[in-house]
């Protein structure tokens, strides 16, 4: 996207762009999370959308992702951005396959710039782990063994996608791990 846009706009610009574009789609990730996920049984349409709403509207006005974007670091706010629209997909890939797992993919795409440092990555995935296998373990007590099948693809996607910055970083943490405490950076 940012490539695209390098055509038309000044170097100098493509960053507030981006961090502009990932301002606005955590919001809306969050909020369709909420309305199509979180809140789907709920029969009052105008309540969920009120409710989808002011989780979307928190999530976009609480004190830590203010302090993310007053000090902007790509890879944060990358995770603002397209965490919940990973979870989103993620979660309907689980529940419908199909065509979700495309949408999975572009979102997955789109948010790895935040592996910048495996540590955020390591986090993000650690969270969305538990939260999908609680969802597994929700369908498999109603007796839906699809969702186990689709739970192993959505995982294998995401690893998968990841796999060109993960390796580099297993291989240097099992072959070089020794190099960290030898360093002498501060010393």
């Amino acid at each position: 996207t940012l490539f695209l846009a390098d055509i038309f706009l000044p170097n100098s610009f493509l960053r507030y762009l981006w961090v502009f574009i990932t301002f606005i789609t955590g919001p809306l990730g969050i909020y369709f999370f909420l309305e199509k996920i979180i809140f789907s049984n709920v029969k009052n349409i105008k309540q969920k959308q009120v409710v989808s709403f002011a989780g979307a509207l928190y999530y976009m006005l609480n004190l830590g992702m203010v302090q993310q974007f007053y000090v902007q670091m790509e890879m944060y706010t990358t995770l603002y951005g397209f965490a919940p629209w990973v979870f989103y997909t993620a979660t309907k890939a689980m529940l419908k396959g199909g065509k979700n797992y495309l949408w999975l993919v572009i979102a997955v795409f789109f948010a790895t710039p935040m592996a910048y440092a495996i540590t955020v990555f390591v986090s993000f995935y650690v969270t969305l782990f538990v939260f999908t296998t609680i969802v597994l373990f929700s369908f498999l007590i109603k007796k839906n063994v699809g969702v186990a099948k689709r739970y192993f693809c959505v995982h294998a996607i995401i690893i998968g996608m990841s796999l060109y910055w993960l390796l580099p970083n297993l291989y240097f943490g099992f072959k070089h791990s020794d190099f960290v405490p030898q360093s002498r950076i501060n010393a």
